[in-house]
């Protein structure tokens, strides 16, 4: 009997924790966490380069009213780095180590930098 039980117990271990685990695995893929989209209001087509503070960079061409969509899992934490055409555009924003879905716009001299969380928006 206590094998029984034992052989349950160690079951229904082995089940929560393998649910646990591809909950999170589904919750980093298909949630949004560490997806950076980027939008170029402007009326003219920009090159934009991301730098963040693990000094990992992401950089596209950006057609005019244009977006580009990417995932970053290595951040590190601070703000994130705006350039665009080889010049410093703006310092803004906090990424951490888990990034909810982040927008970026970028306009034709400045840039907003928004996150998206559950239940509510912070911008900055």
């Amino acid at each position: 009997m206590k094998r029984v039980l034992l052989l349950a117990l160690v079951i229904a271990a082995l089940t929560l924790g393998g649910t646990w685990y591809l909950r999170g695995t589904y919750d980093h893929l298909v949630m949004d966490n560490g997806v950076f989209h980027v939008i170029n209001v402007a009326d003219v087509p920009q090159s934009i380069e991301l730098v963040f503070p693990s000094q990992e960079s992401r950089s596209a061409a950006i057609p005019a009213g244009g977006s580009v969509s990417f995932h970053v899992a290595d951040t590190g934490e601070g703000a994130v780095l705006i350039r665009s055409g080889g010049e410093e555009r703006a310092s803004l924003g906090y990424v951490t180590s888990i990034n909810p879905l982040t927008v970026i716009v970028v306009e034709q001299d400045g840039a907003v930098f928004s996150q998206y969380h559950r239940g509510h928006i912070s911008t900055r």
